[in-house]
């Protein structure tokens, strides 16, 4: 291939979806469309998105054609029937209780949770996914895209890239996983079915050996799917888009020490220890201490903060959800970004959220609670302002707490890494140099 060709890329979150899910690809199709590939996007027209971000849609380039395609959503369904039954409490959610089994739901949600997971298979937006991969067959015919891109999750998605692999023999069709697909945290918490499991692993083979490359974030994910059958791999970090950064944000001026957390906070991803030390040190050094949220904060996870925050410096700040781009100005005004790693075996070594990228990116000293023989603690350890404790050692998180507050560097023992790598502009250049690499092996 001489020059960059055409991309058929089936997502189903794009704007106006806010939160994560939507910003690995919102960026890269923009850097692909910059060096000349033309990009046609299928998406849902009928979502149902946890958040909305409409100042995403700027984001969008403006070569890049939408194709909206409207689909089965079940979960839009079982809310109006909860509505209808009086389990509409937002506070009990399907994805809190999937998510955490401490969490107690009432006999429709229990049934509402059976239903999801073993009639949805892979997840609940399969009928959107069947809808996608027959409106391309229908749009196209006989394909002239020179690549096929699935993301997921939802992992449905790459159904639609099987369907069309099988119409269109001679597509190239590359897979991304953004999350693994059985170790994703909340499988071993949906009550399947013998059969209902069955099926998840053949579709899951279908997809790692039929995709002629699966992408994912991380090394070990990488290796992972090499185990479970993938022809071949190749790690595309989620990075940060460097565009977000070009106007720094000032400090507002505080006496505050302000220790902020941002996206979903989970109770796999509650750190009891952390906020025993925060308490401590805040109350030895009377120092005000604001610990900031801006997301979903798990309430069990709430509980346990008020429990251990007895120290009166101690001050909680919920901002609620907030766009990406007030996200990233909170970012830079944080003393200590704070990052917590998942509490799940099966994929703790591999997960490498956007934010690790973008608090790296904000300027701003992070924290890294979690196990140190992972791919995100081998990255921040590498990081000039990154520091890292386990997850229950809050003498270590004490100590961190305090240098950080007297503007003292981490030591370093490696190379420092160079954040740009991680960019989400220099990541498009390796996925540019793979699809160019892959058309002429062809």
């Amino acid at each position: 291939m001489n020059k960059p060709g055409r991309i058929l890329l089936l997502t189903y979150y794009w704007p106006p979806a806010g939160g994560v899910a939507v910003q690995r690809w919102l960026s890269m199709s923009y850097y692909l469309a910059n060096m000349g590939w033309a990009i046609e996007v299928i998406t849902t027209g009928n979502p149902d998105y946890p958040y909305l971000d409409s100042k995403l849609q700027s984001k969008v380039h403006p070569n890049i054609k939408i194709h909206k395609v409207s689909g089965m959503e079940p979960r839009l369904w079982l809310k109006r029937l909860r509505s209808i039954t009086g389990q509409s409490n937002t506070s009990e959610n399907l994805d809190n209780m999937i998510n955490n089994p401490d969490h107690k739901p009432g006999w429709m949600t229990r049934a509402i949770m059976w239903i999801r997971s073993n009639l949805f298979i892979p997840d609940a937006r399969v009928g959107w996914a069947k809808a996608a991969g027959i409106y391309a067959i229908k749009q196209w015919g006989s394909s002239d895209f020179d690549y096929v891109i699935t993301t997921g999750p939802p992992h449905s998605t790459h159904l639609s890239g099987l369907r069309l692999r099988a119409t269109w023999p001679t597509i190239r069709w590359i897979a991304d996983f953004r999350d693994p697909w059985m170790e994703i945290e909340f499988f071993d918490h949906l009550n399947l079915t013998k059969a209902a499991l069955k099926k998840h692993e053949q579709l899951e083979h279908d997809v790692l050996s039929k995709a002629h490359t699966v992408l994912t974030v991380s090394p070990s994910w990488a290796r992972l799917f090499e185990k479970k059958g993938a022809v071949e791999t190749a790690v595309i970090f989620n990075g940060y888009d460097h565009r977000d950064y070009k106007r720094r944000i000032e400090k507002k001026a505080s006496s505050a020490f302000r220790v902020i957390h941002l996206g979903t906070w989970g109770q796999d991803r509650s750190v009891p220890a952390f906020f025993k030390a925060l308490n401590e040190v805040a109350d030895t050094n009377k120092r005000h201490c604001q610990l900031e949220w801006a997301g979903i904060l798990d309430p069990l996870v709430h509980e346990e903060m008020k429990k251990v925050f007895t120290s009166p410096y101690v001050h909680l700040v919920d901002h609620g959800f907030v766009a990406h781009q007030s996200a990233v100005a909170l970012s830079q005004e944080a003393n200590v970004l704070l990052l917590i790693q998942n509490q799940a075996p099966k994929n703790i070594k591999g997960r490498i959220p956007a934010k690790c990228f973008e608090y790296m990116a904000s300027g701003q000293p992070l924290l890294l609670i979690g196990r140190e023989d992972t791919d995100m603690a081998d990255i921040v350890s590498k990081h000039p302002l990154g520091y890292f404790a386990a997850f229950d050692d809050d003498e270590a998180m004490r100590q961190h707490l305090k240098e950080i507050m007297n503007n003292q560097k981490p030591p370093h023992n490696q190379e420092e890494l160079s954040i740009e790598w991680y960019s989400r502009k220099a990541q498009s250049e390796q996925l540019h140099q793979l699809l160019m690499r892959k058309a002429d092996q062809s």
